[in-house]
């Protein structure tokens, strides 16, 4: 049997701690999740720009070691992203992105529409497509992978954040994250506010998502799907960083729906991780 092909397509950037960089981006974070996550039963492929500089020969290696294919990742000209991040004593983190980035300039080529066609899952965001350059790009790859899970991980990064953008994205995915901030924004731009468990249901319907996740942190995450849903309670642990948990969760998801679990052991597993990561 065929490996599944599963893409994160997007921003590789570098965090930037106050005790020193780790590397990062969404996707890039996804891609190194799940294949840890699903090992040698995925090839997994990372879609995005580095630049000609050593945090971009370390980003290469850092996607290579982790079990990430890198064939299509371009090295350009711009520098590789970074970003600065603040934690409160919540862990909780803000972030401060620099402006022409690698990222910012994804293009489109002949073994990216292949890889769209072949791919079971994409993973893609709001971030990467602050320029229009990377945006025409992500929206070809996720219309032209019809026949997979298109994951839209929305990852609201003010001030780098587009409605046509997230509404595109949600038209284009059958697979859609938020978190207890996103939601009542994205319910926002469809005219839906209230409980927040009815604006998840009515995202849901509204785009004909086969899954919509809603992470609230420590409380959790509510999965819904058609006929299926599920609210799963955070385990209790000292939080370190929430960096990462969300991909983590994002990861896990696509792990289940890929191994045909049902909602609520695709929900569960999922929190869990998501936990594990936030105790670092």
């Amino acid at each position: 049997m065929e490996r599944p092909l599963i893409v994160g397509l997007g921003e590789i950037l570098w965090d930037m701690f106050p005790t020193g960089p780790r590397f990062g981006g969404a996707p890039a974070n996804f891609a190194c999740a799940v294949s840890r996550q699903l090992g040698s039963a995925a090839h997994v492929e990372m879609v995005s720009a580095v630049g000609p500089d050593r945090l971009g020969t370390q980003a290469l290696d850092e996607l290579r070691n982790r079990g990430v294919g890198i064939q299509n990742v371009h090295v350009g000209k711009l520098p590789t992203g970074q970003v600065l991040v603040d934690l409160d004593a919540q862990g909780q983190a803000t972030y401060r992105f620099a402006e022409q980035q690698a990222w910012d300039e994804i293009g489109w080529n002949t073994a990216l529409d292949r890889l769209a066609q072949k791919c079971a899952v994409v993973c893609f965001g709001t971030l990467a497509q602050r320029r229009p350059g990377s945006r025409a790009t992500i929206e070809k790859f996720v219309a032209t992978a019809q026949q997979a899970y298109r994951l839209f991980d929305i990852n609201i990064r003010q001030p780098h954040f587009s409605s046509d953008v997230a509404l595109t994205g949600l038209r284009l995915a059958n697979v859609v994250k938020l978190n207890e901030d996103e939601l009542p924004i994205v319910g926002g731009l469809i005219g839906v506010s209230g409980d927040w468990q009815e604006v998840a249901r009515n995202v849901r319907r509204q785009f004909d998502l086969q899954y919509l996740a809603v992470t609230r942190g420590a409380d959790g995450a509510f999965l819904l799907s058609p006929d299926q849903e599920n609210f799963a309670a955070a385990p209790v642990v000292d939080a370190v960083s929430t960096v990462g948990a969300g991909d983590a969760y994002a990861a896990a998801l696509v792990a289940g729906m890929l191994e045909g679990k049902s909602v609520p052991e695709i929900n569960q597993r999922a929190v869990a991780l998501a936990a594990k990561v936030c105790s670092g």
